[in-house]
């Protein structure tokens, strides 16, 4: 179970990383955020979908990992298996989370109860008596970047439900042993109501730079070919 920490460069000043190629700590997430400005890469590799809040009724962007809840076809002990890696991983153990003083604060925390954290193992978070390593400096700009990059994803989001331009999707497929899955719960991009906007809808997004990762979440659909073939 997770266990994290605001992390201090006294109480946490002999921990260290050991590197996981394989980013076991994702082997039970059958999605994985993404940032709006990762379409880009990510559609080569990932089927980019939407997931709807039960509770809140939000819409979320995220790239679809496994056929199956608990599943990741992506984790593997030999690496993981794409060549572009979510931006959400790659911040682990570490993670930015507000203060409870001041919700407004962010502050550095660490899963203490992660395999990757060792005091005899990996890369040192601090050195030379509590300054940030190289390590620690990267991983605090690569989660600063995501973050930074929320509310964009966001209005995205929004702009494409404001327009009623995602559709619930039920993907029935087969996997190559011979498994017969229905993913449920799904949302994309309708390429029928793309067609059928208005121009000045139209030129609205184009205005807005939305097609580029509008088009990206609709050809990276294509990659549902890559998830059976990992299965």
């Amino acid at each position: 179970m997770s266990n994290f920490q605001a992390l201090n460069n006294n109480k946490h000043k002999n921990l260290k990383i050991k590197t996981d190629a394989g980013y076991v700590h994702a082997a039970k997430s059958h999605v994985v955020p993404l940032s709006v400005f990762e379409l880009s890469q990510a559609q080569a590799d990932y089927p980019i979908v939407f997931i709807k809040d039960a509770q809140t009724g939000q819409f979320h962007l995220v790239a679809l990992v496994g056929l199956e809840p608990n599943e990741n076809l992506f984790c593997h002990v030999d690496g993981w298996q794409a060549e572009y890696i979510p931006m959400q991983l790659r911040g682990y153990p570490l993670a930015l989370t507000s203060s409870i003083e001041n919700a407004d604060n962010q502050i550095v925390a660490i899963d203490i109860n992660a395999s990757e954290v060792s005091e005899s193992e990996g890369e040192a978070l601090f050195i030379n008596g509590g300054q940030q390593s190289e390590l620690l400096a990267k991983k605090i700009e690569l989660m600063s970047q995501f973050s930074a990059q929320v509310p964009a994803t966001q209005r995205f989001v929004e702009r494409l439900v404001n327009n009623e331009l995602i559709s619930p999707q039920t993907l029935t497929i087969t996997t190559n042993k011979g498994k017969e899955i229905n993913l449920t719960g799904l949302y994309i991009v309708d390429e029928n109501k793309i067609n059928k906007l208005a121009a000045e809808t139209f030129s609205a997004l184009k205005d807005e730079h939305l097609l580029a990762p509008i088009y990206a979440c609709m050809f990276s659909l294509q990659r549902i070919s890559r998830l059976i073939n990992l299965s």
